[in-house]
């Protein structure tokens, strides 16, 4: 299989991991979100439109704090995780959403990126055969990181498992 895409545009697995963890720990639902003038891209009375506020909230505070905390996004990779996760918002089965969305998240960008130093809004696209790559690329990493713990697990539990029959034995 031939790669046409460059290297640099993946993550590796350790910032993967970084950048993800740092949306993670973001809440919508908190009160972190100074500006959101820019939502009005997405009429409310759309069925999606809480899924795409949500959105907005943690995209919001994400750029934020990578805005201001330049030296942590390493050659603006937090930019091409925080596109590769859009992308994987409008593409996820369990969410109402679909690409046919994601020119919300675009018009978000064109209006909240002069607010944040238009930080990261050249990154914000659509991606096509890109995202088939990154996305399984990064199920592998997530696969990974859930193995790594249960193979701990077992080599604990293998020991235990081991001390136990010995002292069955000496009895």
């Amino acid at each position: 299989m031939f790669l046409s895409h460059r290297y640099e545009n993946y993550l590796s697995h350790k910032d993967y991991n970084d950048y993800k963890s740092k949306l993670t720990n973001f809440r919508p639902h908190y009160n972190h979100v100074t500006d959101n003038s820019c939502f009005s891209v997405v009429n409310e009375g759309i069925t999606e439109y809480s899924n795409i506020s949500e959105h907005f909230k943690k995209l919001q505070q994400y750029l934020d704090y990578y805005r201001t905390k330049m030296n942590e996004c390493k050659s603006n990779k937090c930019c091409i995780y925080i596109n590769y996760w859009l992308n994987d918002q409008v593409r996820n089965n369990h969410s109402s959403l679909n690409i046919s969305h994601f020119d919300f998240y675009t018009k978000y960008m064109a209006c909240y990126g002069p607010k944040n130093n238009n930080f990261c809004e050249s990154y914000i696209y659509l991606m096509q055969e890109e995202f088939k790559f990154m996305k399984e690329l990064y199920d592998l990493y997530d696969a990974y990181d859930d193995y790594i713990p249960l193979k701990k697990i077992r080599i604990l539990l293998t020991y235990k498992l081991k001390i136990l029959l010995k002292n069955i034995i000496k009895l």
